[in-house]
């Protein structure tokens, strides 16, 4: 049985295949959307962007709501592969673009015997705007691919935008958490250190009690955590997996987003949820087939040579989204350096 937003997050894939079979062109994207009976929305919201609205027309705005739904569907998919949304729902929601005093210390209650005084207790605040930033994935596909099995065209747009758009989000979240972060060095390589690390990781970050703690790995530290031993043999963290799981109870998260390790190793990076405010806004879809493209992961300025996806029989396709997060609390996230499990 599909979920609101998992019925939501699939007509968004299902949009995205209907606007690259049409090359971007809206009124083609439409003629496609109706070889997809089961996903009518899709084919509501692609109309709407050649309808025009009236003022006499009580349900002109219907197919916007229709579109918020798909994109949100889209959003809600990403807390399985970004940890800033797997993290959001326990940060302080502040919508993007908003001056707010936010608590980075809240007030703490006391008892009082009758007839003494009673303590005054403060507050520490921090005025912030959360500025946007936009967080994006661009894929260039073939004609004849989006044009063979709906069902394997849709899932692989669903995957590569999803993969795209969260990589893209947690690099820039995990930048602006570990910015400034506190830092310990790691006390080795056996599981006793490991447990050590994580202790002293522990002892830094202020767990709220409505927040979340993530443990962020790159996947080759969760591969070696997951086959770690004991002196006896047995495994050390056998709640761990190659793609993450739960160690010394926290939840641990493998992500790319971290950057390689150095010549010194790699880190541990624990993170509270509610030591961030953020906010995320609706993904956007946009696709052609008239551009000209620099076909590579690192892009270099200047002259270049470009792919023609007209001349190729291709299209490309960016997902976008809005999104923007603060550290408020300097407690919210700690480093372990060094690592070399």
């Amino acid at each position: 049985m599909q979920t609101h937003g998992s019925s939501g997050a699939v007509d968004f894939a299902v949009y995205a295949l209907c606007l690259a079979r049409g090359g971007g062109d809206l009124l083609q994207a439409v003629e496609h959307a109706k070889a997809f009976p089961d996903h009518r929305r899709v084919e509501l919201v692609l109309r709407s962007a050649v309808n025009a609205g009236t003022t006499t027309d009580a349900a002109w705005a219907e197919p916007l709501l229709d579109y918020r739904t798909m994109a949100a569907g889209f959003i809600a998919s990403l807390r399985s592969a970004s940890i800033f949304d797997r993290m959001l729902e326990q940060m302080v929601r502040i919508p993007l673009r908003t001056r707010a005093a936010i608590a980075t210390t809240g007030a703490t209650g006391t008892v009082s015997a009758e007839g003494a005084q009673r303590p005054v207790t403060s507050m520490a605040l921090a005025n912030s705007i959360i500025s946007p930033r936009v967080a994006q994935a661009i894929i260039a596909v073939t004609s004849e691919l989006m044009r063979g099995s709906p069902a394997a065209a849709t899932a692989l747009l669903s995957r590569e935008l999803r993969a795209g758009v969260a990589a893209a989000t947690d690099e820039s979240f995990l930048a602006i958490a570990m910015d400034g972060a506190p830092t310990i060095s790691s006390a080795g390589a056996s599981a006793v250190n490991v447990a050590a690390d994580i202790g002293q990781l522990l002892a830094i970050v202020s767990t709220e009690a409505q927040g979340s703690l993530i443990l962020a790995m790159r996947p080759e530290v969760a591969s070696a955590l997951a086959t770690k031993t004991t002196e006896a043999g047995a495994l050390a963290f056998p709640s761990m997996t190659p793609r993450g799981g739960t160690i010394c109870g926290v939840d641990a998260v493998a992500t790319t987003a971290l950057p390689l390790p150095d010549t010194s190793g790699g880190k541990l990076v624990l993170l509270d949820a509610s030591g961030f405010a953020g906010d995320s806004e609706l993904a956007t879809l946009r696709a052609s087939g008239n551009v000209a493209l620099q076909l590579d992961d690192n892009p270099s300025a200047g002259a270049q040579n470009l792919v023609s996806m007209f001349q190729t029989s291709s299209v490309a396709i960016l997902a976008e989204r809005w999104f923007g997060v603060e550290r408020i609390r300097s407690t919210a996230v700690a480093v372990a350096t060094d690592v070399a499990y």
